[in-house]
């Protein structure tokens, strides 16, 4: 069983991955957090029972980055395998 944290500040985008997850019979979607700051702070206080194999993180999240998250978790627990994404903004909005 592979286990998973899903990081993702869209309501909508969090939703979806969760069904899309919940697909899979090998997979365990551990939990799912709405910020940087919320995984950096609870991925500490997990049981060994719910300590997750990989975490896909949003990059742009509120207060703490996806990118400063990763840091912070993996200093600590370097064994998560950590996949990073991004949104990509609208075409109109790519020169603004």
């Amino acid at each position: 069983m592979i286990k998973i944290i899903l990081v993702e500040d869209t309501p909508s985008l969090r939703e979806r991955f969760t069904e899309l997850l919940s697909f899979y019979d090998d997979i365990d979607l551990v939990d799912t957090f709405a910020s940087g700051e919320a995984v950096v702070n609870a991925i500490k206080f997990l049981s060994p029972s719910r300590f997750p194999d990989i975490i896909l993180m949003d990059i742009e999240l509120p207060k703490i980055s996806g990118f400063e998250a990763t840091a912070i978790i993996k200093e600590d627990f370097p064994e998560i395998e950590i996949i990073t994404s991004v949104k990509q903004k609208p075409k109109e909005e790519w020169l603004h």
